[in-house]
C-alpha cells in the first residue's frame, strides 16, 4: 500500500516459463476504484483490469478518488545559470515518486548527467519541500519544457521556463 492508494505488482516469469508469455490476465482488486497503470495513465473506474501480460512486469494502483495531474509549480519562470529554480514539492505526500523530464529549446530531452540539467526521479521527502533545478553556465539559452509525472498514476503536467 502507498500513501492513500493500493499498489499491485505482477511479474510474469512463471507464466513465461510455462509458455504463457503474452496471455491475457485479469487483475481484480477487493473493491472498485480509480485504476491507473503505473507511469502510463488512467485505466478506468472499476475493480478489475484485463491486459496482455508481456515481460517483465506490470504495476497498477487503485485510488478511492479520481486523481489529477501533479501540480508543477516553479519558484520562477525565468532562470539564469548558477542560480537554481525550485520546484515546489509541498502538495505531495511523503514517499510519492515523481519523474521530472526536461526538454531543451530545440525540444530535445536533456539527459541525466548532461552539462545542462538532468532527468530526475524524485522521492518526496517531507524535510525537503522544494527541489533545486540547476542550469550550467554553457547551457543553451531559450525556452525549456519541464514535464513532471506522478509515477503512481502516470498523470503529468508541463511548464515552460526561459533560460536567460
Amino acid at each position: 500500500q502507498g500513501e492513500g492508494f493500493d499498489l499491485v505488482g505482477l511479474t510474469n516469469r512463471r507464466l513465461a516459463n510455462r509458455g504463457h508469455d503474452g496471455d491475457e490476465v485479469t487483475l481484480t482488486f477487493p473493491e472498485s476504484g480509480y485504476l491507473y497503470e503505473v507511469n502510463k495513465g488512467f485505466v478506468g473506474k472499476q475493480n478489475s483490469v484485463k491486459f496482455r501480460f508481456a515481460p517483465p512486469f506490470k504495476l497498477f494502483t487503485r485510488f478511492a478518488t479520481e486523481q489529477t495531474a501533479p501540480p508543477l509549480r516553479l519558484s520562477a519562470n525565468t532562470a539564469t545559470p548558477g542560480t537554481p529554480v525550485r520546484i515546489d514539492l509541498s502538495p505531495f505526500a511523503a514517499g510519492r515518486v515523481l519523474w521530472l523530464q526536461i526538454a531543451d529549446p530545440e525540444g530535445q530531452r536533456v539527459w541525466k548527467h548532461s552539462e545542462t540539467v538532468r532527468h530526475e526521479v524524485i522521492e518526496v521527502n517531507p524535510r525537503q519541500r522544494t527541489w533545486p533545478l540547476h542550469f550550467a553556465y554553457n547551457a543553451p539559452r531559450g525556452t525549456y519544457t519541464l514535464t513532471l509525472t506522478d509515477v503512481a498514476t502516470g498523470l503529468s503536467s508541463q511548464a515552460k521556463m526561459e533560460l536567460k
